[in-house]
């Protein structure tokens, strides 16, 4: 239980097209349970499906309830929310600003590598792990921050799951800090403020957490978190699956699959999951080109005009023609075809090859304390030769020296960075 204070609420003043699409997100139905959670415990666990809008509505309901705000004592702290990569991080930052009305680069700021704009009244701070992992070297208790916000948890990255050891020292450590601090003041001695130390909050959201890996850990939570989930879509979502996988050319078959849904199944949209921004954009390339010949095509069946074989359309931009034709060819008349359109292993009708060129993508993680050794291997392909020397050092009482002393001996294990 967190400590009693004066309710404080912020009121924010939307555009009307935002209150009307934001009231039918889940998770704002849900916003009374989740910060009731929030305000009685140091660390909740949120569990909503993809499209519930918990990346964007989690960091305002937190606004909303006087977290960052001046009027609060022990919530003045700045709002941290962390994204694994720096594409999530300015969408979701210029998202929320729009929302809330304010300025981007101002009241609501981000942080990545090779980008920073946060104002001097900066109340909500975006950015990615990395980042948040260099503000606990040279702060240990990150006391700027009166809530963090991990997104994407169930990633698992080297600087999540630093994080979250972390920060589950970081939440314990201010409590004492803080009753100490308050018995000090009880007993009528004084303590400045800049030296006043307010509990931290931790918020942990995910689509598909494995939640009974922090729920049963004792070592990292004292007291079990609670976990809220939120199962609710805004639209209705099947999942379909295919037999074969192509381990070198997934971004070829993930366009196939994408034209032969569009040909058997009713309207609906597509959601695909790649491994970086270069993907995205060059899978988008494709489609968009397969999408104008096909609108092209209709509309001079229409007329009555001939139609250029598929073999004679130029190949533009690694987009091959031959592919269009493989993914919408299916054996036999469409018209006579008994198999259920929703059936999530039905055979794919055509065959697996790609001429496409552009075989190779960049699919790392934008981590700001990716190391390297002398050697040019990366952490994972490194030994860890002080694993025993590190379990030592955080196996402590879970004091402050504890704690700084557990994060050198960490930095020194990812390549002396300290």
């Amino acid at each position: 239980m967190g400590p009693l204070s004066a309710p404080t609420v912020v009121h924010v003043k939307r555009p009307d097209e935002v209150e009307s699409k934001r009231k039918d997100l889940p998770i704002v139905m849900m916003e009374q349970e989740i910060m009731e959670a929030i305000n009685e415990n140091p660390t909740v666990i949120i569990c909503g499906e993809t499209g519930c809008g918990k990346t964007t509505q989690v960091p305002q309901f937190l606004y909303e309830a006087g977290f960052a705000s001046k009027l609060s004592t022990i919530r003045s702290g700045v709002i941290g929310v962390t994204q694994p990569r720096c594409v999530a991080v300015l969408a979701t930052a210029k998202r929320v600003a729009f929302e809330l009305g304010l300025h981007l680069g101002k009241e609501v700021g981000f942080q990545v590598r090779h980008d920073k704009k946060i104002g001097d009244r900066c109340s909500t701070k975006f950015m990615t792990d990395g980042i948040l992992l260099r503000e606990v070297q040279n702060d240990a208790l990150l006391k700027r921050y009166s809530v963090v916000v991990l997104d994407e948890a169930h990633e698992r990255s080297l600087n999540t799951d630093i994080l979250i050891g972390m920060l589950s020292r970081v939440i314990q450590l201010r409590q004492d800090l803080y009753k100490k601090q308050q018995q000090m003041v009880s007993s009528g001695r004084s303590v400045s403020p800049e030296n006043m130390i307010f509990p931290l909050k931790l918020v942990l959201m995910s689509a598909t957490l494995c939640v009974e890996d922090f729920v049963s850990e004792r070592r990292l939570f004292r007291i079990a978190p609670p976990v809220i989930e939120v199962p609710t879509r805004q639209y209705p979502v099947t999942i379909h699956f295919s037999k074969r996988t192509e381990l070198v050319d997934y971004i070829g078959q993930a366009f196939k699959k994408v034209m032969s849904i569009h040909k058997r199944l009713p309207p609906g949209g597509i959601l695909i999951f790649v491994t970086g921004q270069r993907e995205v954009e060059y899978l988008c390339r494709r489609l968009r080109k397969a999408s104008k010949y096909l609108v092209t095509k209709i509309s001079k069946e229409d007329k009555g005009i001939e139609v250029t074989p598929y073999s004679q359309v130029k190949s533009d931009e690694g987009i091959n023609m031959k592919d269009i034709s493989e993914a919408f060819e299916i054996n036999g008349d469409s018209s006579h075809q008994k198999t259920d359109r929703f059936s999530s292993y039905d055979e794919d009708h055509y065959d697996y090859y790609e001429d496409d060129s552009d075989a190779s993508y960049d699919s790392k993680t934008d981590s700001e304390l990716e190391t390297f050794y002398e050697d040019g291997k990366t952490l994972d392909q490194k030994p860890m030769e002080d694993d025993d020397n590190l379990v030592d050092v955080l196996g402590g009482d879970g004091s402050l020296a504890s704690l700084k002393a557990a994060f050198e001996t960490l930095c020194l294990c990812l390549g002396k960075m300290v």
